[in-house]
């Protein structure tokens, strides 16, 4: 990548990469709000319908409203909902791809691995790009609004030993830091499904024990452990915990047997970017093809 149009190309290449990714950050992003949105929508409506119970007794004006506010928590549900569904997890999985295997070939490129080691590995480049991002022609409604290139260089990787060094090791932290995250979560999680699962056994115990007409809120805390658990579901948060820890596992073994290796071998090269990309891409390709499945 000597000269002037080669840096070009890929600083171009580049910038779209950003921009795809970006996008699919955007998207991500948006599914995650309406995602706590339904969470909130789901225990308010069950609060606020119990509260409201119980404050008409002293007050049918603030049982009124709360009514009121529960009855809209619960018609909103169906508008989220729909905001939800399976097209905006495709919009978000296949911008995410782009995104990944136009990377993927920046790299690859800038190491000099087949498929980029013939005569003209810029038109190789080139025709690649286009086919990844034509692919997905009618995104380009997201990515054009207003969306731009973060400020970034391209990668200064010049062979396979800068691509070890600027690719597959910062993978191997990024997936190991996202698992700790991970982990961080669903502990969080978990625990927040244990006390309320330990206040509705309570509070069920006290009703039984003083006959306190304390039933309402025992459903209540229930609907709320159940939404948690629901949450937790859906964002998916063990599998990609799995997932993340095993790519990284076996991105570790790669580097391990590359230290092993005849580093000047153009062969072992080829085979160690192509098994490296191909670890990334089917990590990629799995979780984007589970949540696909599940739609939402």
């Amino acid at each position: 990548m000597a000269d002037s149009g080669s840096r070009e190309l890929v600083n171009s290449v580049w910038q779209h990469q950003s921009v795809w990714s970006t996008t699919a950050d955007a998207l991500k992003a948006r599914i995650d709000r309406l995602r706590l949105v339904m969470l909130a929508l789901g225990i308010a409506s069950a609060a606020l319908t119990t509260l409201a119970a119980e404050v008409s007794s002293l007050s049918e004006v603030s049982g009124k409203v709360l009514l009121l506010a529960a009855g809209i928590s619960v018609g909103l549900v169906p508008v989220v909902r729909a905001r939800l569904g399976a097209d905006a997890v495709s919009r978000w999985t296949r911008a995410r791809a782009v995104a990944e295997e136009l990377k993927s070939q920046v790299y690859r490129f800038l190491a000099g691995v087949e498929p980029f080691r013939g005569p003209d590995p810029e038109a190789v480049l080139a025709t690649r790009s286009h086919a990844v991002q034509d692919t997905a022609a009618d995104l380009l409604v997201d990515t054009a609004a207003g969306v731009a290139p973060a400020t970034r260089e391209v990668p200064a990787v010049a062979d396979v030993s800068s691509y070890v060094s600027l690719r597959l090791l910062p993978q191997v932290r990024w997936y190991e830091n996202r698992s700790g995250q991970l982990a961080g979560w669903l502990a969080r999680a978990r625990r927040a499904e244990l006390v309320l699962s330990v206040v509705g056994v309570v509070l069920a115990a006290t009703a039984a024990t003083f006959r306190l007409d304390v039933a309402a809120w025992v459903a209540v805390v229930t609907t709320m452990t159940a939404a948690l658990s629901s949450h937790v579901a859906a964002s998916r948060w063990e599998y990609q915990l799995v997932e993340y820890l095993r790519t990284a596992g076996e991105l570790s073994r790669l580097h391990e047997e590359w230290a092993g290796a005849d580093t000047s071998d153009e062969a072992s090269a080829d085979v160690l970017v192509d098994r490296c990309e191909q670890v990334i891409s089917v990590q990629n390709k799995g979780w984007m093809a589970r949540w696909s499945a599940d739609k939402t």
